[in-house]
């Protein structure tokens, strides 16, 4: 078990006396009172192109703010092209893992597993770590992101590569390179990476409890769980490690995407929709009737009739995980508690969710139902003759549908899950 301390940060000032280290601290420390823009990436230096002096093999500290959380051991590298006039072998590309950047000038590079024949497969695992720009908020979406390449030389290639999300650093003091226990990684890798040509994004869309302020990449599994193959001949490479390189790490505030409540109105009212947006991104709703603007996150609705309003959130961030999104809210024209027939024929239907088949209830023979698409079209009438018939949604593809007595304005709001 890894002990750490409460005085990481000391701790990490004492242990490097480079004076980029003490540069590394104060960030970290003062990075709590940094505001970070919706739309900006949390992630400070996250394709390794800031440095303090050209970085090599082992001097990850040198790309500002990033470090190595391992106090006692661990040689986590930062590679650049600035290094090619005075060691080509440890530059850009010309280095163990013969790649170029994903974007820029540099990316930075960890071992994540040794030889295991010789060592206990636990140990030898270098990890790189920076401080956000802002702590997550609590509740709020974000995009967790960043690319990964095996390097050329590499005679295993592994699944276990991982990022974990923590309010406060994992400085710990370690000779033996041993992996870090007591975290949950967020996300890893869908599958092993044996690519050495092209870089494979590995991202998740994360829920933040709040307060998250440290991202942590390496392999955070325990020897027995790392999914991992041997890709070349031990006697083809002097790298008998699972060695990989990472760049354009971001994280990234997802979008609110919320259409308002259900509710009811009065014929002639109107209604605010949505919530207060973002200038970055694009705001569409549909149907535009009975809409003061149909382009902005909360539009005023003065419907004529009940209306089921689509609204569409579209982020062309590159740092988004997902680029449209949308939401639906219904507003019924009519008196919330009355049941008149100006307004339609009051009925009901289940079950909700339904698998192919729903129950209409009405207390009306004869009547006509027409079910609509989340855009208002119209996809088929259904005519029932009793006060309950069962009608048969199976030929739908599974979504949201809504359902309206034709010649009436309230309607009700049916999932099918097939």
């Amino acid at each position: 078990m890894v002990n750490r301390s409460i005085t990481k940060n000391l701790l990490l000032l004492n242990k490097y006396k480079h004076p980029f280290k003490v540069s590394t601290i104060f960030i970290v420390l003062t990075s709590l009172c940094i505001h970070s823009f919706a739309q900006t990436n949390l992630v400070p230096n996250g394709s390794f192109e800031t440095y303090s002096t050209c970085p090599s093999a082992g001097q990850i500290n040198y790309a500002i703010p990033w470090f190595q959380p391992n106090l006692g051991g661990g040689s986590s590298d930062c590679f650049n092209i600035c290094n090619f006039s005075t060691n080509p072998y440890l530059a850009i590309p010309f280095n163990v893992t013969y790649q170029y950047p994903r974007t820029g000038n540099g990316y930075a590079g960890i071992q994540l597993l040794f030889d295991t024949t010789s060592y206990n497969i636990d140990k030898w695992r270098e990890y790189i770590e920076v401080g956000l720009t802002d702590s997550l908020k609590s509740g709020k979406k974000y995009c967790v992101r960043f690319f990964a390449n095996k390097g050329n030389w590499s005679i295993w290639a592994i699944k276990n590569i991982q990022a974990v999300l923590t309010n406060d650093s994992l400085l710990y003091n370690d000779p033996n390179y041993d992996y870090i226990t007591g975290v949950t990684p967020i996300m890893e890798a869908d599958s092993i990476i044996t690519d050495t040509l092209n870089w494979i994004p590995i991202k998740t869309i994360y829920t933040a409890h709040g307060g998250e302020h440290f991202i942590t990449i390496g392999d955070f599994s325990p020897g027995n769980m790392v999914i991992h193959k041997l890709v070349l001949p031990y006697s083809s490479s002097p790298n008998t490690g699972s060695y990989y390189v990472i760049d354009d790490v971001s994280i990234y505030e997802q979008p609110d995407v919320n259409a308002g409540n259900d509710t009811i109105i009065p014929p002639g009212d109107s209604v605010q929709l949505g919530s207060i947006g973002r200038p970055d991104i694009f705001y569409s709703w549909s149907p535009t009737a009975g809409l003061n603007n149909p382009n902005i996150a909360n539009p005023m609705a003065t419907p004529s009739i009940s209306t089921i309003y689509v609204l569409t959130v579209t982020d062309t961030n590159s740092l988004a995980c997902t680029n449209v999104f949308k939401d639906t809210v219904n507003v019924q024209v009519g008196y919330a508690g009355v049941n008149e027939n100006n307004f339609g024929i009051a009925f009901s239907l289940y079950p909700n969710p339904a698998n192919n088949n729903i129950y209409i209830e009405c207390n009306s023979l004869n009547t006509e139902f027409v079910v609509t698409d989340l855009l208002g079209q119209e996809i088929k009438k259904v005519k029932i003759h009793n006060t309950k018939t069962e009608v048969d949604l199976s030929d739908l593809k599974n979504g949201i549908y809504f359902i309206r007595e034709l010649k009436g304005n309230v309607s009700e709001k049916i999932i099918l899950l097939h």
